[in-house]
């Protein structure tokens, strides 16, 4: 990272203490600004105050609600925009497929996560996401007459 390049804020919500500490070592190593929560309450809360670049989420099959946590930053008007990155050790097809199942909290994602990496991500493999997801894009053209 350029050494005038700003920091990163990136939000890692994991209930692992030991997974928070390393994702946040990682991150820090990085030249980014580590946020962290342990729970999807204590998640959406830093996401509302702090307004991170980047959310780095844990799930498991709706494990401590942090599914949940993602379909409410994504239907939150003033967070939706957030890219977010799942981690698991569950694959993405068969997390997709266990949310689909009656009695779910939801049927499927109702937006695809901008990343999925598996659990413990490779640090150069997160912080390449990370890099790609939170450069500027450019803006959407508009509508002519």
């Amino acid at each position: 990272m350029h050494p005038s390049a700003p920091r990163k804020k990136v939000l890692v919500v994991d209930d692992e203490p030991d997974e928070r500490i390393l994702l946040s070592r990682l991150l820090e190593l990085g030249g980014h600004k580590s946020i962290l929560a342990s729970d999807a309450t204590e998640g959406l809360e830093k996401a509302v105050r702090e307004r991170p670049d980047l959310i780095v989420l844990a799930v498991m099959f709706d494990h401590h609600g942090n599914l949940q946590m993602f379909d409410d930053l994504k239907l939150d008007a003033t967070l939706k925009h957030i890219p977010v990155v799942l981690l698991s050790s569950i694959d993405k097809k068969t997390l997709c497929q266990l949310r689909a199942l009656p009695g779910a909290s939801r049927g499927g994602f109702l937006l695809e996560p901008e990343g999925f990496l598996d659990k413990p991500p490779e640090a150069d493999e997160l912080l390449g996401l990370l890099r790609t997801l939170t450069q500027p894009r450019p803006p959407e053209p508009t509508a002519g007459p």
